[in-house]
């Protein structure tokens, strides 16, 4: 049923901030040059499975948006690093699933570093994640 993740959505994104866009701070995103510059980060890709068969960025890990949003700590804990100050970086192909991914992860994990792939390529970063841009 989708009656839990409504209600979360209706609770913490909706009260907070009345659009998508806005779900997430400024702080809490970072560039693709950023993730690009960390070699061997968490990387948590929240598209459906099949897009993720599709294409994925190497070394990432596939947790479908809708999965994610059912699970209870102990069932993501095994995604997130133990050290609080390795960061988790979190994307979808738009940027609206996993920016309400990382609200949602960060109740869960207040003390650890998350943070979304946002839309802002600088040089290089473009073809780094080209293929999301063609499929």
């Amino acid at each position: 049923s989708s009656r839990p993740l409504k209600q979360w959505y209706q609770r913490r994104v909706r009260g907070k901030n009345k659009e998508f866009k806005n779900a997430s701070q400024r702080e809490e995103r970072v560039t693709c040059q950023e993730v690009r510059d960390r070699p061997g980060c968490t990387l948590i890709d929240v598209r459906p499975k099949v897009e993720f068969g599709i294409c994925a960025i190497k070394d990432s890990v596939n947790i479908p948006f809708v999965d994610l949003m059912r699970m209870k700590k102990e069932d993501v804990a095994p995604y997130i690093p133990g050290d609080t100050a390795e960061p988790v970086f979190l994307f979808c192909r738009a940027g609206i699933n996993s920016q309400i991914a990382v609200q949602f992860l960060k109740e869960h994990y207040p003390e650890h570093t998350l943070k979304m792939l946002s839309g802002e390529y600088s040089d290089g970063s473009r073809q780094w994640i080209q293929i999301f841009l063609f499929y």
